[in-house]
């Protein structure tokens, strides 16, 4: 966030998404949402699948907990989306967990 674009865009579209993974989510957007304080625009586009409201109550949840507005698209199937991110976050054990994930984003 040293030097962020003039607008940073983030597309989340995700098939699952637990406590954890909500709290990882939630911290990242948290800090990415700096880029509003150094006068830069912030856009988030959140697709979430017709049959999965949770995903959508989620998404709005994390939209009120760090007052971020969050542009909501439903969609049949997130694979058909022009720009499909599925973010999985795996086990802390995996050798591919970004361990250090937390403590960059506080």
């Amino acid at each position: 966030l040293l030097n962020p674009a003039e607008l940073t865009k983030v597309t989340i579209a995700l098939e699952f998404l637990n406590s954890f993974n909500t709290l990882i989510l939630t911290a990242t957007l948290k800090k990415i949402s700096q880029v509003l304080q150094l006068g830069k625009s912030l856009r988030i586009h959140w697709f979430y699948e017709e049959d999965d409201l949770d995903i959508y109550e989620r998404g709005e949840c994390i939209s009120s907990t760090i007052n971020i507005p969050i542009e909501f698209s439903v969609t049949e199937d997130l694979t058909g989306c022009w720009a499909f991110f599925c973010f999985s976050w795996l086990i802390p054990s995996s050798n591919l967990f970004p361990r250090n994930l937390l403590k960059h984003i506080k």
